[in-house]
C-alpha cells in the first residue's frame, strides 16, 4: 500500500510539472478552472511577462498538485483501515470477516480516488494550452490502466475463480507503457521544457522510481501463485527504492539542519522531505523483511500495516499543516529567475517621481516657463478647471475661445524648441487642441465618466512617458504597447512610445521637489529641464528637478508599470 502511494506521489508531482515558455506561454495548468492570466490575450505577452505569468502558473500549480498528493494519502489511509479491520477485529467488531464482496468495500476508498483522479484529467484538458503536449491523455491512459488494475484485483479477491490475475497486470502494463512511449518515443517533450533548479532532480526520480514501482507491481502479480517456491526474487525493485530513499535522507538532512538559521522556510521543506522519506523507506522495510512471513503463514500483518497507516496519519497532517511553506519555497525551486529586460525595452528616459496634468488626456513631466505662461493665461481668462491647463468640459464655446487666443503663444513656443521632448509643443497638449476643436469624446470620457477610452470599463491610470498622453487604463496600454511590437505608436499622436507610467494619486508627492515660487525655482526647472532634453539617454538617478510651488496642484505622483 504505501509503495503504490509513493509511487503516485511522484507521478504527480514530477510527470506533470513540465513547463514550458517558450513562445511567451506557460504550460502546466494551476488550478481546478482555466487559469487566467493577467492580460487578456497570451499572444500579447512579452518573453519576461510570460515568463512572470509562467512562475505564477508554477506558484498555483505547486499547490493543486500537494492537496493530490494529501487526497492520495487519505485514500490509502482508509483502505489500509478497511483492510486492517478485515484481518484484525477492531473492538471485538467481525462484520469484515466473511469473505466476497466485502472485497469490494475494503477498495471503495481507491476507488472514489481514482474518479478523482479521472475527474482531473477534464481539467488538464482545460488548460491544454499550457501544459506540456499530450500531458491530459498521458494522465487518462495511466489512471484508467492503475483503476483498471485495481478493479480487476478486487474482483479477483471477491471471486477468485472470475478474474485471472493476468488481465489486471495486462491493464497496468498498458496503462503504464503508453505514457511512457507519447513522452519518451514520439519526443514531445524534451529537457529544454523544464526550468528551475528543483525540475530535473524531480523528474530523474519521477522516472526511475515510476520503473522500479512498475516492475515490483508486475513482478509481485505474476509471481504470486509461485510464493512457496522463492519469493525473494521479486523484491529486486524495493531494494533499489529503498537505496534511494536513504540517500535523499543523508543528502538533506544536514542541509536541512545548516539552512535552520538561514531559511527557515527552506529548512520546513527540506525537514518535511526528510520526514516523508525517512518514514516511506521505514515502512517499506518492514515491508520487505514482512512479507515473504506474511505470504506464506499469514502472520506478522499488522507488523506492516500499523506502521504505514500511522505514517499516512502523520504525513498527512504534517503536510497539510507546513503548505504554504512548501508552496512558497518549492514554487522557487521550479521558477525561473525573470530574465533582465532587452536593451531595447530598458528605461533610457528620467523616469520622474510626478508629473503634472494639464489635461485629462496630457501629463507633462516638467512644469516650465511655456507651461507656466499658458497655466496664468487660462488663470486670467477663468475659464481653466482645477488642476487642467486646457479646459475639456463645460463651454465649448469657452475653450475654443481659449484656444484661439492662446494660439499665438502656443505657435511661438513650439517654434522655440520643437526638437526638444520636454518643450512648450509637447508641454501644450496639441492633439488635445486639435481632438477638441473637431469634438472628440476622449477628453469627455477620461474626466466626465472617468473610464478609460478605449475599454470603457476601468479607470483611467496609465500614461505614456514618451509623449505624456494619458487617459487608458494600464491593461490597455500595455496591450497597445505590446501588440504594435516592435514599433508602439501612441493612439492619440501617433509618436513612438516604449514605457509606461501608472498614476498613483496613493502617493504623496514629495515636497521636496518644490521651492518656491519665486524666479530661482522656475530658472533651476529650466536648466535641469534643458539638462534632460540635451541627454535623452539619461538612466534613473541624476538630480531630481525642482519645481515652483504653484506647480504642485497640478502634480501626481508616478511609478513605472512594472514597479506595481
Amino acid at each position: 500500500g504505501s509503495s503504490i502511494f509513493w509511487h503516485k506521489c511522484l507521478s504527480v508531482s514530477g510527470q506533470s510539472h513540465r513547463w514550458n515558455v517558450a513562445g511567451g506561454m506557460s504550460v502546466t495548468p494551476v488550478s481546478e478552472a482555466a487559469f487566467e492570466p493577467t492580460v487578456d490575450e497570451a499572444p500579447l505577452l512579452t518573453p519576461r511577462r510570460a515568463q512572470q505569468t509562467a512562475n505564477e502558473f508554477i506558484h498555483q500549480d505547486i499547490a493543486v498538485r500537494i492537496d493530490l498528493v494529501v487526497i492520495r494519502a487519505v485514500a490509502s489511509l482508509f483502505f489500509l483501515l478497511l483492510l486492517y479491520s478485515h484481518f484484525f477485529p477492531v473492538a471485538g467488531f467481525e462484520w469484515l470477516q466473511q469473505d466476497g464482496y466485502v472485497w469490494i468495500v475494503i477498495f471503495v476508498p481507491l476507488f472514489m480516488l481514482y474518479v478523482k483522479l479521472i475527474l482531473f484529467t477534464q481539467y488538464l484538458r482545460q488548460n491544454r494550452a499550457h501544459m506540456a503536449p499530450s500531458a491530459a491523455l498521458q494522465h487518462f491512459i495511466q489512471t484508467l490502466g492503475e483503476l483498471l488494475y485495481i478493479v480487476f484485483m478486487s474482483t479477483h479477491l471477491a471471486f477468485p475463480d472470475s478474474v485471472p490475475t493476468e488481465g489486471a497486470v495486462v491493464s497496468y502494463v498498458v496503462g503504464w507503457a503508453l505514457p511512457f512511449a507519447i513522452r519518451h518515443l514520439a519526443c514531445e517533450e524534451s529537457r529544454t521544457d523544464f526550468t528551475g533548479p528543483f525540475s530535473p532532480m524531480l523528474w530523474l526520480l519521477a522516472e526511475v522510481g515510476g520503473f522500479l514501482f512498475f516492475a515490483e507491481v508486475v513482478t509481485l502479480s505474476l509471481r504470486g501463485n509461485g510464493v512457496a517456491i522463492s519469493f525473494a526474487d521479486p523484491f529486486w525493485p524495493c531494494w533499489f527504492v529503498l537505496a534511494i530513499s536513504v540517500l535523499v535522507v543523508v543528502v538533506l538532512l544536514p542541509a536541512s539542519v545548516v539552512s535552520m538559521c538561514r531559511d527557515q522556510a527552506l529548512a520546513w521543506t527540506l525537514m518535511w522531505a526528510v520526514v516523508s522519506t525517512g518514514g516511506f523507506a521505514t515502512c517499506l522495510l518492514l515491508g520487505i523483511l514482512n512479507l515473504r512471513t506474511i505470504l506464506t503463514t499469514g502472520a506478522n500483518l499488522d507488523v506492516v500495516l500499523l506502521p504505514t497507516i500511522m505514517f499516512l496519519c502523520i504525513f498527512s497532517v504534517m503536510t497539510y499543516g507546513v503548505k504554504e511553506k512548501l508552496v512558497s519555497r518549492l514554487s522557487m525551486g521550479f521558477q525561473t529567475p525573470l530574465p533582465p529586460p532587452p536593451r531595447s525595452q530598458r528605461c533610457v528616459v528620467q523616469v520622474p517621481d510626478v508629473m503634472f496634468k494639464l489635461t485629462p488626456t496630457y501629463f507633462s513631466r516638467v512644469f516650465d516657463a511655456d507651461v507656466q505662461n499658458a497655466v496664468e493665461l487660462s488663470d486670467s481668462l477663468g475659464t481653466r478647471p482645477d488642476g487642467a491647463v486646457w479646459p475639456t468640459s463645460g463651454s465649448m464655446q469657452q475653450s475654443r475661445e481659449l484656444f484661439r487666443r492662446s494660439v499665438s503663444h502656443v505657435s511661438l513656443a513650439s517654434a522655440r524648441s520643437s526638437a526638444s521632448a520636454t518643450s512648450a509643443s509637447s508641454s501644450i497638449d496639441q492633439a488635445g487642441i486639435t481632438l477638441a476643436l473637431r469634438g472628440s469624446p476622449f477628453s469627455d470620457i477620461v474626466e466626465q465618466e472617468n473610464v478609460c477610452f478605449i475599454c470603457y470599463d476601468r479607470s483611467p491610470e496609465a500614461i505614456f512617458l514618451e509623449c505624456g498622453h494619458a487617459g487608458t487604463c494600464a491593461r490597455c496600454a500595455m496591450d497597445l504597447q505590446n501588440l504594435q511590437q516592435p514599433h508602439p505608436k501612441c493612439p492619440i499622436c501617433r509618436q513612438p512610445i516604449r514605457h509606461v507610467v501608472k498614476l498613483r494619486p496613493d502617493l504623496e508627492v514629495p515636497r521636496e521637489l518644490f521651492f518656491g515660487d519665486g524666479s530661482t525655482a522656475l530658472a533651476l526647472s529650466l536648466s535641469q529641464a534643458s539638462v534632460i532634453s540635451a541627454s535623452p539617454d539619461l538612466e534613473m538617478g541624476v538630480a531630481r528637478p525642482l519645481y515652483p510651488l504653484a506647480a504642485m496642484r497640478f502634480a501626481v505622483s508616478v511609478r513605472l508599470c512594472d514597479e506595481g
